[in-house]
C-alpha cells in the first residue's frame, strides 16, 4: 500500500477536510490515519492493515477526493539561502523583499509551502482555472472551485466565502485564483542549480532565473522622473534596470517576424500588487488562459493592459491609497515595459462588443493593439492593450513609497 491523501471541500457543512492513510513501514501490518480540518493539527489513529480498503471506500463514498497522485515526485526547490549572494546590496534587498511578499501570500492562502507542491498540482490547478471560462452557471463555477480547492490545500475558515454568488463574484474569483496560482508557480519553478563544484555555489537566484537586475544610473533616474511627471515623481524611492533574457528574446523575435522597428517600440506602465512581482519578473506577463476567452470586467477583452500615465498604473499597485487595488502598503511597485505595436485600432467610444476583443478579431481589424483614448471622455487615462504576451518585456522596475 502507498500513502493515500484524501481531501473534501464542500460549502454544505463548511467542509474543508483532509484524511491521510500512511502505511507503517517497515511494519506493514498496521497503518496510521491522520485527519482534521485543513490547516488544523491532525488527529491520529492506528488501524490494522485489514481495515484499509473499508476505510478508503467509506471516505470516497462520503465525498472525499483521492489526490494521492498529485503528491508524488515533489519538486526540489532550493532555499534562497542556497544560492550565491547577490553582490549589489540594493538589488539583494529588492529580491529579498519580493520573495517575502510572495512567501507571505502563499502562507496566507495555502497550508503547504512551495517545496511541497508538485508540478502535477500546478498543472491540474491551471486546468481547473481554465475550465472556469467555459462554464456559464454559478453552480458550475462553484463545482469547479470546490475541485480546485482539493488540489493545493487552502486556508478557508468558511468555504462559502470563497465561492461565487454573482457573475461579478465569479470574475473576481477567477482573477484571484489565477494570481495566487501564478505566485505559487513562480516559487515552484525556481530552477534547481546544477553547477555545484566542491560545495561552492556559483549562481545567484537571478542567474538561475535568467534575470539581470541593477540599480538605475543617474541618467536613467532623471529620465524616469521626467516621464513620471510632477504628480508621481515624488513617490519614486528606487529604480532598477531589469532584463529577463527569455522574454527579451521572445520580444525581439516577435519584432523581427512582424517588421517592428525601434520607432514602434513604446515604453508604457504596468502596475500590480507586491506579491505578484517575483513571478512576473521570472515568468513575464502572461495571458491566462492561453486560448482566447471572454473576460468579465475586461473593458477591451483578453489582453495585456498598459498605461501611458504612471498614475493610472500606480492605481493597481499595493501602495497605500491605490485606487483600483485598494492598496494599504507603504511600498509599491510599478514597471516600465517595452511594448511592440505599429498598427493600433483607435477606440474613442466604448461599445459592448469591445469586451470581446481577442488576438484573432483584433488582427481581422488590421491591428496589432488597441489604443483606447481618453479624448472623448470614455476613459480618464489612455490605455494600450496587446493580445500576444510576446509583445511586451520589462525594462524598469520602480519602487514606490
Amino acid at each position: 500500500m502507498n500513502a493515500t491523501y484524501l481531501l473534501m471541500v464542500t460549502p454544505e457543512g463548511n467542509h474543508n477536510k483532509f484524511y491521510r492513510m500512511l502505511p507503517n513501514f517497515p511494519n506493514d501490518s498496521h497503518f496510521t490515519v491522520e485527519w482534521g480540518r485543513v490547516g488544523a493539527t491532525a488527529i491520529k489513529k492506528i488501524y490494522s492493515m485489514a481495515a484499509w480498503d473499508k476505510i478508503y471506500k467509506d471516505k470516497i463514498t462520503k465525498g472525499y477526493v483521492d489526490q494521492s497522485d498529485l503528491h508524488d515526485c515533489v519538486v526540489t526547490v532550493l532555499s534562497e539561502s542556497n544560492y550565491a549572494p547577490i553582490a549589489d546590496q540594493l538589488v539583494a534587498e529588492l529580491v529579498d523583499a519580493l520573495l517575502a511578499y510572495s512567501d507571505n501570500a502563499i502562507k496566507k492562502n495555502y497550508i503547504v509551502s512551495s517545496k511541497d507542491v508538485t508540478q502535477a498540482m500546478i498543472d491540474l490547478a491551471r486546468e481547473k482555472i481554465d475550465q472556469l471560462y467555459s462554464v456559464t452557471s454559478l453552480s458550475e463555477v462553484n463545482a469547479i472551485l470546490s475541485q480546485l480547492f482539493t488540489i493545493i490545500p487552502r486556508k478557508m475558515e468558511k468555504v462559502e466565502d470563497y465561492l461565487a454568488h454573482t457573475e461579478m463574484d465569479a470574475a473576481e474569483i477567477i482573477t484571484r485564483e489565477e494570481a495566487l496560482l501564478d505566485i505559487m508557480t513562480g516559487k515552484v519553478n525556481q530552477k534547481t542549480r546544477h553547477n555545484i563544484r566542491n560545495d561552492n555555489i556559483s549562481n545567484t537566484i537571478l542567474d538561475e532565473n535568467n534575470l539581470t537586475i541593477r540599480p538605475c544610473t543617474m541618467d536613467e533616474i532623471r529620465h524616469i522622473k521626467k516621464f513620471l511627471g510632477k504628480e508621481s515623481e515624488h513617490k519614486l524611492k528606487n529604480a532598477f534596470y531589469v532584463k529577463n533574457i527569455v522574454t527579451e528574446a521572445c520580444f525581439y523575435d516577435y519584432c523581427s517576424k512582424n517588421q517592428i522597428s525601434d520607432k514602434d517600440i513604446h515604453y508604457l506602465y504596468h502596475g500590480s500588487r507586491n506579491e505578484n512581482w517575483w513571478n512576473i519578473l521570472i515568468q513575464g506577463l502572461s495571458l491566462r488562459p492561453k486560448k482566447s476567452v471572454v473576460r468579465t470586467g475586461a473593458m477591451f477583452g483578453h489582453g495585456l493592459y498598459f498605461a501611458l500615465r504612471a498614475k493610472k498604473s500606480i492605481g493597481y499597485s499595493s501602495l497605500k491609497g491605490s485606487y483600483w487595488s485598494g492598496g494599504t502598503s507603504l511600498t509599491g511597485f510599478l514597471a516600465v515595459y517595452k511594448v511592440a505595436y505599429k498598427n493600433p485600432f483607435n477606440v474613442y467610444r466604448h461599445t459592448p462588443e469591445y469586451k470581446l476583443f481577442t488576438k484573432e478579431n483584433v488582427h481581422r481589424l488590421g491591428a496589432d493593439a488597441i489604443f483606447a483614448s481618453k479624448d472623448q471622455g470614455m476613459l480618464v487615462n489612455d490605455e494600450v492593450v496587446v493580445y500576444d504576451d510576446k509583445q511586451a518585456t520589462i525594462r524598469y522596475l520602480i519602487e514606490l513609497a
